[in-house]
């Protein structure tokens, strides 16, 4: 077998000497058949020739041979392109530099070129004589080192300047305040970010905080909740759309005069007239929060962003506990002023009560409000849990949800994860169903289990 086999490698290696001398001997054949064919006048004839012997494999000398026709090519046209650059040169200007050269030439153009336009080098970079005394920390170099004020700047990216803040306003954006100002008569700003469209006649400084605070918590939720890629590319198919308003009346104005705008049906305009406060419609993309002072928009603003993220990352229906825990979380984590005012807040209309009733919920009070029910053993399963309906929520029941949620991101956050993928896309014919099974998919173990380890993460932890 091992003769065999020493054989065999022999015969391969004599066949693969033997074979080098007949490729390169074919390559040369079809070498000359190229230069019998090629017009030495033409230097795109010539090109092609030079061309392919440079890429030859077989044979250095062919190899040699199209580089001395290549610098052929540029006897006959100084400036053929294709010729200069397979010989490692570059153009600047108007003329071609081999590549060692071709750096300091563009230092030489560009001094040209900067000191014919009044420009002087200063603080390693480019500035008009004019400008120079006027040069600040805030000031940025472009791509070329020519400095750029800082107004400048913030206007290359977009932004306008707006009552002293700057306010990243599109095309788009401009138009949005020229259908309200013709259809209303008032002036409002409309202020996009890469995810979000606001609306909103608060203070311009207050608009800068909630613009980069709802992109801080798009990217907060979508790195911790592990959301895909290409989901995250397409945030709803659009930017979402957040309308504020200092009052009920100007929000139910509001809905008469964007009605076609936003294509409202009936059930849209029976949810407004029931939540004077605002109302979120992800199926629209669409957010509404009415609050007369301009500080008060924040929670409600977090509160919402919540419950829009888990409802895109599930694809479907949520149970109300889920929503309004992750609007809680959300608010709890990333509210600035967390103990001044109620931080967390729904409002719902009863069930059966007419009115609307002000279900205020408090992380600070949330907390031993949810130890009382768990000492008391008043808290329920998460499968009744899951059967009550926004309406039919109440304190105890956000505060026992928030809870859970909040054990869940704190220790065992691979497992909320879990909940949420699993969840993704099921059907809602049964929501406790859902829920329940949901949990025992994303974590292994029962709502049962999950309710005893909540428990005694409560007792243990919350004061």
């Amino acid at each position: 077998m091992r003769s065999l086999l020493f054989l065999l490698l022999c015969a391969f290696a004599i066949g693969f000497v033997l074979d080098a001398p007949v490729l390169a001997q074919s390559d040369q054949d079809e070498f000359d058949k190229r230069i019998e064919a090629t017009d030495f006048t033409d230097p795109e004839s010539l090109y092609e020739l030079a061309k392919w012997a440079m890429a030859n494999k077989s044979s250095s000398k062919i190899r040699a041979q199209g580089r001395g026709y290549m610098k052929e090519v540029i006897d006959l046209d100084p400036n053929h392109a294709g010729a200069r650059e397979t010989l490692g040169y570059e153009k600047v200007g108007d003329e071609w530099y081999l590549a060692k050269d071709a750096a300091k030439a563009r230092k030489k153009l560009m001094k040209d070129e900067m000191e014919g336009k009044g420009y002087v080098w200063f603080k390693n970079g480019w500035i008009k004589k004019t400008e120079k005394r006027d040069w600040g920390k805030n000031w940025e170099k472009d791509e070329n080192d020519v400095w750029m004020s800082y107004e400048d700047v913030m206007r290359a990216k977009g932004y306008t300047l707006y009552k002293g803040e700057w306010l990243q306003m599109g095309e788009n954006d401009r138009k949005a305040i020229e259908f309200h100002r013709k259809m209303t008569g008032a002036d409002i700003l409309v202020v996009s970010t890469p995810h979000f469209r606001f609306h909103t006649s608060i203070p311009p400084k207050y608009v800068v905080q909630y613009t980069e605070l709802a992109e801080k918590v798009y990217d907060w939720y979508m790195e911790t909740f592990q959301v895909e890629e290409g989901r995250r590319a397409n945030f709803f198919g659009g930017p979402v759309h957040i309308w504020t308003f200092e009052t009920a009346q100007q929000f139910q104005d509001w809905v008469t005069t964007y009605s076609e705008t936003y294509e409202f049906d009936d059930e849209d305009k029976k949810q407004f007239r029931d939540n004077p406060s605002g109302w979120l419609l992800g199926h629209k993309r669409l957010a509404t929060i009415v609050a007369e002072d301009a500080k008060d928009v924040e929670n409600p603003l977090l509160h919402d962003l919540g419950v829009l993220f888990l409802r895109y990352n599930i694809l479907g229906p949520t149970a109300s506990w889920q929503s309004e825990a992750m609007g809680h979380l959300v608010e709890e984590l990333f509210s600035t002023d967390k103990f001044g005012r109620v931080n967390m807040s729904t409002r719902s209309k009863y069930a059966n009560g007419g009115g609307i009733a002000g279900k205020d919920y408090n992380t600070k009070d949330g907390r031993p409000q949810a130890k009382g029910i768990v000492k008391a053993r008043d808290d329920i399963p998460i499968r009744e849990l899951s059967q009550q309906t926004l309406n039919s929520l109440n304190q105890d029941h956000l505060a026992q949800g928030f809870s859970i949620w909040e054990y869940l991101y704190t220790k065992r956050l691979p497992d909320l994860i879990g909940i949420i993928k699993s969840q993704r896309g099921v059907k809602a014919n049964d929501m406790p169903g859902v829920v329940d099974g949901a949990i025992q998919a994303g974590t292994g173990k029962s709502a049962a289990d999950l309710e005893r380890e909540w428990r005694d993460y409560v007792k243990k932890y919350y004061r």
